[in-house]
């Protein structure tokens, strides 16, 4: 067995790894309430590597840990937002509906699949939030009661705006609108590399 964030043996993260995780404080992104396990930097960015561009299931575990410990007491369902998919495809893993499942498996929440990707969308990663566009997701209306939107990395946060105002619009649709349902984002990790003014600390 090897640490699954450094490859050194170990039965699980090693301990080197693990002294460099760091917790993640919630905030805003537009009016979405937003959580993240750690801060992405250290193990915690390594662990999203190798999940999202090695398939290492073995990271799911210890960013799942953290994230069930996290989940707010009142959520009633997790939908996973999708990676594009050409992404899907091309890396053989989709890593929010590993995480959601993973979390499901240590809290009971129910998953829901409610949100579809279309099938490619410009990259986002290193992008500020100004040459980000909104990703057009399709969905279906999510439950009565709090939604949590599932995802590996929270950076400008305009995919996880772009999943939530989807699901608001579908909850808006049809002949008889909803039930009513609140919306939020809980993240593996939050970036440090957030515009000013489009997220910012909760209560601020």
């Amino acid at each position: 067995m090897v640490c699954p964030s450094c490859s050194l043996p170990s039965h699980g993260l090693c301990d080197g790894c693990r002294s460099t995780l760091r917790p993640a404080g919630d905030r805003m992104v537009d009016d979405l309430v937003a959580r993240a396990a750690f801060h992405h930097s250290g193990a915690a960015a390594s662990l999203i590597h190798q999940l999202k561009y090695r398939r290492c299931t073995r990271a799911v575990d210890v960013l799942a840990d953290a994230m069930a410990r996290v989940l707010r007491p009142d959520a009633c369902a997790l939908v996973p937002v999708p990676r594009a998919l050409v992404r899907r495809i091309s890396h053989g893993i989709d890593p929010a509906a590993e995480l959601a499942a993973a979390v499901h498996r240590r809290t009971g929440v129910p998953v829901r699949h409610l949100l579809t990707a279309p099938v490619v969308w410009s990259r986002h990663a290193g992008r500020p939030r100004s040459r980000r566009s909104a990703v057009p997701f399709g969905a279906t209306p999510p439950p009565p009661g709090h939604t949590v939107l599932i995802d590996d990395v929270l950076t400008t946060g305009q995919t996880a705006v772009s999943a939530a105002g989807a699901l608001r619009r579908a909850s808006e649709c049809g002949p008889r609108p909803a039930a009513p349902s609140t919306i939020s984002l809980l993240a593996a990790t939050a970036a440090g590399t957030m515009d000013p003014g489009a997220i910012r600390p909760l209560g601020r």
